[in-house]
């Protein structure tokens, strides 16, 4: 029951993610039907042969009216007087089920709230999950969350000595993190040489494309762990997922990196280990610039690392042009 539920809520995230279903060929008929915060009626005696996935809108299946697929609803509503001939799910919204509503498979709802008559017909189960605020305005959940006082912050120095107790704790804590990545790498291309230098060409030669499926994965990654944590609280394996491609990514644009900053300082006796060190280093050392600079420039770094990953899944095959590199 609950395994074809979570594909009809994943479908739905990944179809706003994506933003048309075109994109999403493999995985969505052509009759599929999209409703991001609008109005949509369906109307007596009108069909709709495919998935309905509805995204902060209002959707009304009125008497008469026929679904040949699934309907999922994130953060809507949807009124169903018509039937359904498969599951419905739920995602934080409202769900009414009148009278006349007839569906033939399942009905789960997570983090919403279901009003079903009695004389409503569900083939299959009805599964209620946690519960959570979706329905709630973005302004009202920020007024209703309850003020606290803050933390006090330990005492700082003023005037230079602060500033330069600052940079200091700065330069440790990026010496930290750059020490840290470096072991990492030094492992990761001791391990599996050839898997990093795949992924290493692959950023190398479709930077833009790399950075464009890096954060197409990251959005998709992050709210479908997003989704998963809420429904059945297994989130936080997609969530790790996503942070070990991440990390392994950043590791091989470190390599790429390292491997063209030796080659222009003409050093032609650099190791692989000594050119992800150095890479790693430096990427490291600018991704912890202030004023969102280094954030900026992590982002951009992380997502064409993340990307390489995607495209030659893991290093265990060569990604677009990278096989010819």
């Amino acid at each position: 029951m609950k395994q074809k539920i979570w594909r009809v809520g994943l479908l739905a995230l990944l179809i706003l993610t994506l933003g048309a279903p075109v994109a999403l060929a493999q995985g969505v008929t052509p009759g599929d039907r999209l409703v991001i915060g609008q109005a949509f009626v369906l109307s007596a005696g009108e069909e709709l042969t495919g998935n309905l996935a509805v995204l902060g809108g209002a959707v009304t299946l009125a008497e008469g009216s026929v679904v040949r697929g699934d309907v999922a609803v994130l953060a809507g509503s949807l009124t169903v007087a018509g039937a359904v001939d498969g599951d419905v799910a739920l995602f934080g919204g409202s769900l009414i089920l009148k009278e006349t509503a007839v569906v033939g498979g399942n009905v789960g709802t997570f983090g919403g709230t279901i009003e079903r008559d009695p004389h409503a017909v569900v083939s299959g189960d009805v599964f209620t999950g946690p519960t959570a605020p979706f329905p709630l305005p973005l302004r009202r959940i920020i007024e209703e969350i309850p003020s606290r006082p803050a933390a006090p912050r330990p005492p700082r120095g003023d005037g230079f000595l602060g500033v330069i107790g600052a940079i200091l704790l700065w330069q440790l804590v990026t010496l930290g993190w750059a020490l840290g990545l470096i072991l990492l790498g030094a492992l990761a291309i001791s391990v599996a040489p050839q898997a990093m230098a795949r992924m290493a060409n692959q950023a190398a030669s479709e930077p833009f494309v790399s950075f464009g499926v890096g954060l197409l994965t990251l959005v998709v990654g992050f709210l479908a762990g997003l989704l998963l944590l809420i429904a059945c609280c297994s989130g936080l394996l997609g969530w790790l997922a996503l942070a070990i491609g991440w990390l392994v990514g950043w590791l091989a644009v470190g390599l790429w990196l390292g491997q063209r900053l030796l080659q222009a300082l003409k050093v032609r006796t650099a190791t692989a280990l000594g050119e992800i060190a150095a890479g790693v280093a430096v990427i490291t050392i600018l991704a912890r610039l202030p004023w969102c600079i280094g954030f900026l420039f992590g982002l951009v770094l992380g997502c064409i690392g993340l990307g390489a990953v995607v495209m030659t899944r893991f290093g265990t095959q060569a990604g677009g042009r990278g096989q010819n590199g």
